[in-house]
């Protein structure tokens, strides 16, 4: 229902949005739609009615909708929603047509896949999206696999690939082979040369030595600009533990029985800390 609602709104609004001569919009964002009334936006209204229902339904919100994170996460997953089966779809296309073996499954899609994250270049122009500024390319050139000991490398040593794989599928698409280059600048192993058992020792070698010189140019870099590290992850159970107490209403004791093993007990104080930090760390109500 949520997703058919969506998508007459959406036509309308850009129908609207045509007729003033106004750019098009993604209708992502619930401040719009919270604050929807007869007499403002009414459109919305329905809309509105069926997204409060839905966080109240899973206990995300309380009476007053004093929760705005998991509306923000409705109004985002909508679209995502509807357009999934379609994105697969035309990823199964792409594949084909490049001649590559089209997987047997995808994931199914889940609400956390429209999260967005705020990526700190879009707040500072100076700082640049890892995967345009430093791809992850382990591709060690003549030089630097024969460098590895007793030098000091950068990790640009390793990144003497040719970056060309889009731009031979666009010419390939045209028929254009001639300009189809396909070629990287590495190092392989020739086992008229050496060994595999030689040539393997090298590159685990090289690939290490890479992987520390990577990890090293990045977080130099974020230093930079600010960057500070945050605390290790949570354990992920106490998520799963607040899914069971809060959208599906399990008890602390069911919790506790569920979770404890024989050789681990879980008692029901551990469940209600874990619950209680890790819903305020969601700026969750616990029901």
């Amino acid at each position: 229902m949520k997703l058919f609602l969506y998508t007459q709104l959406l036509k309308k609004i850009h129908e609207e949005q045509r007729k003033n001569n106004s750019r098009n919009d993604f209708m992502d964002n619930w401040d719009i739609v919270e604050h929807a009334t007869v007499h403002i936006n009414p459109h919305l209204l329905d809309l509105k009615r069926l997204v409060l229902k839905w966080g109240k339904k899973y206990n995300l919100i309380d009476d007053t909708a004093n929760n705005q994170i998991f509306l923000e996460i409705a109004m985002w997953a909508i679209p995502d929603r509807r357009d999934y089966e379609q994105e697969i779809e035309n990823k199964k296309t792409f594949l084909k047509k490049i001649g590559r073996e089209v997987p047997k499954f995808f994931p199914k899609w889940s609400i956390t896949r429209p999260i967005y994250f705020e990526n700190e270049s879009e707040k500072d122009k100076n700082i640049k999206d890892p995967d345009e500024l430093f791809s992850f390319v382990f591709s060690p050139g003549y030089e630097s696999i024969h460098q590895i000991n007793g030098t000091e490398l950068v990790a640009e040593a390793y990144e003497s690939v040719l970056d060309s794989y889009y731009r031979d599928v666009h010419f390939a698409f045209r028929g254009d082979k001639e300009n189809v280059r396909g070629h990287l600048f590495g190092t392989g192993w020739d086992p008229r040369l050496e060994t595999w058992k030689e040539f393997e020792a090298r590159i685990d070698t090289a690939y290490k030595t890479y992987k520390n010189l990577y990890k090293k140019r990045t977080m130099l870099y974020m230093e930079k600009h600010g960057y500070i590290e945050g605390k290790p992850k949570r354990n992920k159970q106490h998520f799963e533990w607040l899914v069971r107490y809060q959208i599906q209403e399990w008890t602390v004791k069911d919790i506790a029985d569920f979770y404890s093993k024989d050789e681990k007990i879980v008692s029901e104080d551990t469940v209600r800390k874990a619950l209680n930090n890790v819903s305020e760390l969601l700026e969750l109500k616990l029901r």
